[in-house]
Parts: C-alpha cells; sequence; structure tokens
C-alpha cells in the first residue's frame, strides 16, 4: 500500500516535469521592435573598427559614436514550466522594423571647418565624404566613424558641441538622440 503511494506520487512529478519540459523545449520566434531613443556615447578610435573602451568626454584625435536605441521584445511571455526552456534548441529573432537608412541624419550645434570649408551646424554629417557609417539592425545600433583622414582635414574651435542623431524605421517611427562631448582637436 504505501509502494503504492509512493509510484503515484512519483508518477504525478515525473508527469509535471514532462509537460512542463515540453512546451518549453520548443519556443516561438522572438519578436523585436526598435522602439526608443537609448542612449549616444563617443569613443575614441585607436584602429579602425575598435573601441578603447570607456565612453569619451573630451575628443582628442579619432573617434567614433554608437547610437544605440531601445529594443523591445513584443513577444515575451512569462513561462509557467516547472523547467524552463532550458532544452530549447535555438529561438530566432525576428525584427518587426527596420532603420531606413537613407532617413539617418546626424548634426552638430555648432559651425567647423573640413577640408578648408565651413560646414554650417545643422549639416548632415553622415553624408560626408570622411565620415563612415555602419547599422546593426539586429542591434538597434548605428555608428559613425570618424576617422584620421577626417580628423586631419577638420579644424574645431575647443569648445562643447551636441551631435544629434535622427532616424526613422519603416514603421514611421521617428528616433532622436544627442550627446555633448568637447572637442580638442
Amino acid at each position: 500500500m504505501k509502494n503504492t503511494h509512493i509510484l503515484r506520487a512519483m508518477l504525478v512529478y515525473f508527469l509535471l516535469i514532462v509537460v512542463s519540459v515540453v512546451p518549453s523545449a520548443c519556443c516561438d520566434d522572438q519578436e523585436l521592435r526598435i522602439s526608443g531613443s537609448g542612449n549616444m556615447r563617443v569613443f575614441d578610435l585607436n584602429e579602425p573598427g575598435t573601441r578603447s573602451g570607456d565612453p569619451v568626454e573630451v575628443v582628442e584625435g579619432e573617434f567614433f559614436i554608437t547610437a544605440e536605441f531601445l529594443v523591445e521584445d513584443l513577444a515575451f511571455l512569462p513561462t509557467s514550466g516547472i523547467v524552463d526552456g532550458a532544452y530549447a534548441a535555438s529561438c530566432s529573432k525576428v525584427f518587426l522594423n527596420q532603420f531606413v537608412e537613407e532617413s539617418l541624419e546626424l548634426t552638430l550645434d555648432s559651425d567647423f571647418i573640413l577640408a578648408g570649408e565651413i560646414i554650417p551646424e545643422g549639416t548632415n554629417l553622415a553624408d560626408l565624404d570622411f565620415v563612415e557609417t555602419r547599422f546593426g539592425t539586429g542591434y538597434g545600433v548605428v555608428v559613425l566613424e570618424f576617422p584620421e583622414q577626417f580628423i586631419s582635414e577638420a579644424d574645431f574651435d575647443d569648445q562643447s558641441y551636441t551631435f544629434r542623431i535622427k532616424i526613422r524605421t519603416d514603421d514611421n517611427e521617428q528616433l532622436t538622440n544627442e550627446v555633448t562631448v568637447r572637442i580638442s582637436i
């Protein structure tokens, strides 16, 4: 009699585990959406494409700007199983919107000189030949590099400048952000 209760209890626990593992072993696509301003930072550019560590407040040479926009998970549902999806082989990420790359604008709040010409405040720096742009839609990131070629041709007053970025997504979400740094080159 005692063994029967133990066997029933073990069977109940076994069924709970099986019922918990099977639904959580598979997962639906993770639906993501670029949705907000996030943050914008400036880094030193030691070698092309690499960052030296922490964001900087004073630019003294080659640099790059990252605009990291918020990405929300629209498909997030808490799991109800006893055993979470530890057995899931993979869950794919599906972005429901993308950057419209042609809509990218990066502006400064003051004039500066580039290759002997005055670049007025509000000019779209992303259109300049010396600025390299990369889009990481899978991460909601835009990276703008200002390499040695830009630095050697640029002349800035030693003061603080505010970089402002604007970009639109294909579902018409307008994203903006800004960062202020002192430029001393």
